[in-house]
């Protein structure tokens, strides 16, 4: 959902020598910022707890514990794939290119949907940002989405 603004504005003017003139009226919906909602406490609050659930699995490795971490579309994808061929040779790259050493950056919450910023390394020692959307199913506080940008911001 995005918030806007709307703006006007009125002009005349002559467009013919014999006098006649044109009242133009404008009406332009500009979008304002996103309604991230309130900002999260320090450390994310609970939905920031969940997602360091989540990295210590995935760091460990341990799928089943991994997929609670998850909303259920995607641990189902997850479970899914986990007996594919190639799955562990994947599943040791995502490893690898994920968070390390995660720092709470901030976040807001509206609703069932939470959006966290944190910073630390990947597994070489480089610098990554990562954005993870977190939503509530069941009460409890799952990954929904991460997004991660790797060396400087």
């Amino acid at each position: 959902m995005r918030a806007s603004k709307a703006v006007s504005a009125a002009t005349t003017r002559k467009t013919r020598p014999q006098g006649r003139y044109y009242d133009l009226g404008f009406a332009l919906d500009l979008p304002g910022a996103a309604d991230l909602g309130a900002a999260l406490p320090a450390g994310g609050g609970d939905a920031g707890k969940a997602y360091l659930a989540y990295s210590k699995a995935l760091a460990k490795g341990d799928i089943d514990a991994l997929a609670k971490t998850m909303t259920q579309s995607r641990a189902d994808e997850l479970l899914a794939h986990r007996n594919d061929a190639d799955f562990k040779e994947m599943f040791s790259f995502i490893q690898g290119m994920a968070l390390k050493n995660p720092k709470y950056v901030n976040g807001n919450s509206k609703g069932d949907t939470a959006t966290l910023e944190y910073s630390g390394t990947d597994a070489d020692g480089g610098a990554v940002t990562s954005v993870v959307t977190m939503q509530r199913e069941g009460g409890a506080w799952k990954l929904a989405k991460e997004s991660t940008k790797h060396g400087g911001s």
